[in-house]
């Protein structure tokens, strides 16, 4: 009887918790993916023309289409998918019901883009107080270079590891692998688990601000005492 129990239960790290995705970029869709592969569900929200990155290659066969994207495949397996107008009210409305029964939502829009939409942390959080928002960045919510868009490179150059990278006295060296983008979805990821441990611990979501370019400094600090 008791192995008939532990066998029907959901074991899976994560298996109680709901995830809202609204990104599109390798840091943020690789943070989801953290949760979903550890058993959670994670619900991607996409525009109505589907998301940025099934438009990025390779493809499946070498046919280009919605369905193909292997970049989209990996960065979004275990996930479920939804289609939300987010500029129109109806769009709007139907992510907060969602939000109502979210445990964790992450985003990687512009800074202010979401709250423009009445959709930002303080509005979601009054409509449940239990929410974790995580907004992924290139340089964080405030500060002189918050507006600035940015990319893999350029958070590798700004967070200074290209300036580990490649031959000595030679100029800098970007990184393959897009290493900026999944130093950062981790960082995000390991945020979020510990903000959901707070919340359970204390009964209040809370705001993260994750910053790319801090997030590629912080793995350089032997690298800068050597």
């Amino acid at each position: 009887m008791a192995e008939d129990a532990l066998s029907s239960a959901d074991t899976s790290l994560y298996g109680d918790i709901v995830v809202l995705d609204l990104t599109s970029t390798i840091r943020g869709m690789h943070c989801t993916k953290a949760f979903a592969d550890y058993g959670a569900e994670v619900i991607l929200v996409e525009p109505v023309d589907g998301s940025l990155a099934r438009q990025l290659g390779p493809f499946a066969n070498d046919r280009k289409d919605r369905e193909t994207s292997l970049h989209f495949i990996h960065h979004n397996r275990n996930k479920k998918s939804v289609t939300l107008n987010l500029s129109e009210e109806r769009g709007q409305q139907l992510l907060r019901e969602l939000v109502r029964g979210a445990d964790l939502l992450v985003e990687d829009w512009p800074v202010g883009a979401l709250e423009a939409l009445g959709l930002g942390f303080a509005q979601l959080q009054a409509i449940n107080p239990r929410l974790v928002y995580c907004s992924i960045t290139g340089f964080g919510q405030t500060g002189p270079y918050a507006s600035y868009k940015t990319s893999n490179v350029v958070a590798d150059a700004m967070g200074g590891l290209m300036g580990i990278t490649g031959p000595a006295n030679k100029p800098p060296t970007m990184t393959g692998a897009q290493q900026a983008e999944h130093i950062t979805a981790m960082h995000a990821a390991y945020a979020s688990a510990a903000a959901l441990l707070y919340r359970d611990l204390h009964d209040v979501g809370q705001h993260i601000d994750v910053s790319a370019q801090e997030c590629v400094a912080s793995v350089l600090e032997n690298a800068i005492e050597q």
